[in-house]
Formats: C-alpha cells, structure tokens, sequence
C-alpha cells in the first residue's frame, strides 16, 4: 500500500480495523443503489491517524524508517473531499466514510454528503494526500454494482421503446 511518497509494510495493511471495512463493504454489498448510506458509529476524538501506533514505514527512495506518527495527518483518498481520513481507519482504507469510498469508486453518484459516520475534520495545509489503490473484494464490489447498472439501463431502455411503441399503437387507433 501506498501514501503518497510512503510505502506501508505488509504487517500494517493487514492490521487494518476489519470491523469497519467488513461493517462498510457488506453495508455497500446489501444495496448497490445510488442513496448507499454509510456506516453508522459514533464519532472518536479528534486525534491524527495513527497516533498511538508505532508501527514502521519506510520512506520510498530511502532505507530510513520512521514512526507512523512522522506520517503527519492523511487527507481522504477523494480527490474531492476536504476532510481527514477517518480516525479509526489506517493507510489501507484511507477515507474519511463510506460515502467517500463509495463516491471515489463510482459506486455513487450525486451529491457530495457524507453519512454519520464521518468526523468531518478538515485537513490542513500539512495534511497528506492518501493514496487508495482497491483490493480484490473493492473491484469485485464496483464490477457487480457496473453489472447492475447496464442491466437496470437496459430495462429502462426496453421500457421507454415499449411506452414509445404503446404510444404510436393508440395514437394509430385515435386516427383509424
């Protein structure tokens, strides 16, 4: 996993909070339509990403390792958002709730909200960018919601040509 010009050790990607990512990722699964909502909790306080963990990462380009408070705070892996990744997440899941992962996936569409779920910390001038690269299940989720999508468009498709066949059937009879 990567963050911007950090690399994250194996051992960190996997101590990622599974609760939370098996919580979202089955909350995303139960309904692929646009108004998915996020993962319902309570907020945590205020404190940068990783702040107890003193867990290694190693600079890229460098042999040096550093403290994962050295990280500094991770700005959501959505371009658009403005806000922290969330407290309670790592380098593995770097957004800020689900409706950002949900967003930056393609998963949702619309608005920008963000659920219950979110601290809504704004990241400062000194917050890193996160970078998200989807696991095998994440692209397994966007392939079933794409699958989703071209046959909900195909049935609104065959519904339009048959209210338009509909249309020119009666308006036919009206002539006769």
């Amino acid at each position: 996993t990567k963050v911007d010009d950090r690399t994250v050790t194996r051992e960190e990607a996997s101590s990622t909070s599974s609760g939370l990512r098996s919580t979202a990722r089955g909350h995303r699964t139960s309904s692929l339509a646009p108004s998915v909502s996020s993962v319902g909790g309570t907020a945590v306080e205020d404190r940068t990403l990783l702040s107890e963990s003193r867990d290694e990462v190693a600079v890229a380009g460098e042999t040096k390792s550093v403290s994962a408070l050295e990280c500094g705070p991770l700005k959501c892996a959505n371009p658009l958002c403005r806000y922290l990744v969330h407290s309670s997440n790592d380098v593995s899941w770097p957004f800020c709730c689900g409706r950002c992962w949900c967003r930056h996936t393609g998963l949702m569409r619309g608005r920008a909200a963000h659920g219950e779920f979110c601290e809504r910390r704004e990241a400062g001038p000194s917050a890193v960018a996160a970078h998200y690269t989807p696991n095998e299940d994440d692209l397994a989720v966007v392939a079933e919601a794409e699958a989703w999508r071209r046959v909900e468009h195909l049935k609104a498709s065959a519904q339009a040509v048959a209210l338009e066949s509909a249309g020119a059937v009666w308006q036919q009879s009206l002539l006769a």
